[in-house]
């Protein structure tokens, strides 16, 4: 039938008064982003086997002003027992713009340290456990390493001339200070 029926959350998530009538499914579709076309609910429904019930997806679709928000949307689909055609679906938008711009600071975190022959590591300071980016492990050569160094241990690979400013910056870490431009050589 064609006919939809959106949240009062779907309507706030793009910008739009509740009582717009923008957000028909032909509407809403014509909305997404053309590089994430094959991401709607649509493209989903006509090119999943049959019995394909609940579909996640996450695209780019453009709000009322005109500049683009990420969602993610979770919908299942009821077909028709005997001809497996759509005839209803149901679902879920949430707006998921913060964590694909955090994933995409990852990614450019990794391919500047990539780059720059640069790595990074994590340290919880009561369990003394550290986490080695991919990119510091292969740069102290332990990229195999299923475990990686504890404390004492990565303090052993640090230059002697290096030693003393990583303790500071340990000792200012456990203070809660946020320690981003630490620079040490390791053996």
């Amino acid at each position: 039938s064609g006919e939809t029926y959106n949240s009062p959350e779907m309507y706030d998530i793009l910008g739009l008064k509740p009582e717009s009538s923008d957000l028909s499914f032909e509407k809403f579709n014509a909305r997404i982003h053309p590089d994430d076309t094959d991401k709607t609910l649509m493209a989903m429904i006509k090119k999943a086997p049959f019995g394909t019930e609940l579909f996640q997806s996450r695209f780019r679709i453009r709000m009322h002003n005109n500049e683009y928000v990420w969602v993610e949307s979770v919908a299942c689909v009821v077909r028709d027992p005997a001809s497996g055609r759509a005839i209803k679906c149901v679902g879920l938008c949430r707006n998921v713009s913060d964590q694909m711009a955090t994933l995409e600071r990852m990614r450019n975190l990794k391919r500047t340290q990539e780059a720059a022959r640069l790595g990074s590591f994590s340290l919880r300071v009561e369990t003394n456990v550290s986490r080695l980016s991919t990119e510091m492990a292969s740069l102290i050569g332990m990229q195999d390493a299923i475990v990686h160094p504890n404390l004492a241990t990565f303090m052993d690979m640090i230059e002697a001339g290096d030693k003393e400013k990583f303790a500071e910056g340990l000792e200012l870490a456990k203070l809660g200070q946020h320690i981003t431009d630490l620079e040490i050589s390791v053996r």
